[in-house]
């Protein structure tokens, strides 16, 4: 046989030429003479011996140009499901409605004592839903601690309907105006408007003794209050 890189006779048989040493092990050989051929010869050059054609299975690739698009399909769609639902959580289960909260950062909000913030009905109207409410909710003592959630906790509708039905004020916009201003008279405020004025004067504890209430002085929980009661009216 001949080293099929450099041509020196060999052996039949021989792994390694002797010559160049050149590894001669994986070289199509002859099945009859043993003399290296071509890898897509059909015939021996040397002896005329007809060689064997190995086809390549192909089935293992055919499956795999399966495989791959079937594996792309199915990351695509669950990289759109993640994200699509990136920012979405669980929300949690809560037996009573909450207010919408305002940001504990909020620094703008102005307090809503002496102001009107919304847009109300004729003076007339107003003055006599405030005598309303005070003739009929004179007969009873409350005192401050009534309005103690609101500095404690997140104020709810139900918080609302009560204090509503508890004073008989049927305007939604009225009991939120009291209720943002009850935050302001815990601290002290005395108010300029009379109907604020004499609404929180029936309550045991109040005491006026500031003219404004520093921001700065409220918790979390009222800054939230006030803003979510804006909202909600």
């Amino acid at each position: 046989m001949k080293c099929k890189y450099c041509g020196a006779e060999l052996p039949n048989g021989t792994n390694f030429c002797t010559n160049c040493g050149k590894d001669l092990r994986n070289l199509r050989k002859c099945v009859k003479c043993g003399e290296i051929i071509d890898d897509d010869a059909t015939f021996c050059p040397f002896c005329g011996t007809e060689q064997p054609v190995y086809q390549e299975d192909n089935s293992s690739k055919t499956k795999l140009y399966w495989i791959i698009p079937i594996v792309v399909v199915i990351a695509i769609a669950v990289g759109a499901f993640l994200y699509l639902h990136r920012d979405k959580a669980p929300e949690p289960v809560n037996t009573s409605t909450t207010l919408p909260p305002a940001d504990s950062d909020t620094t703008t909000i102005t307090p809503p004592y002496d102001v009107d913030t919304t847009a109300q009905t004729s003076d007339d109207e107003n003055n006599t839903e405030t005598d309303e409410t005070e003739d009929e909710s004179n007969s009873d003592t409350y005192n401050m601690s009534y309005f103690n959630y609101l500095s404690e906790r997140e104020v709810t509708e139900d918080d609302l309907q009560s204090f509503m039905n508890t004073f008989n004020i049927s305007s939604r916009q009225d009991a939120c105006n009291y209720l943002r201003n009850a935050i302001y008279a815990a601290h002290g405020l005395q108010f300029g408007k009379e109907a604020y004025s004499s609404f929180f004067s029936q309550f045991e504890g109040y005491s006026p003794s500031r003219s404004e209430v520093p921001y700065s002085e409220l918790n979390d929980y009222e800054r939230n209050n006030i803003q979510a009661l804006k909202d909600a009216q």
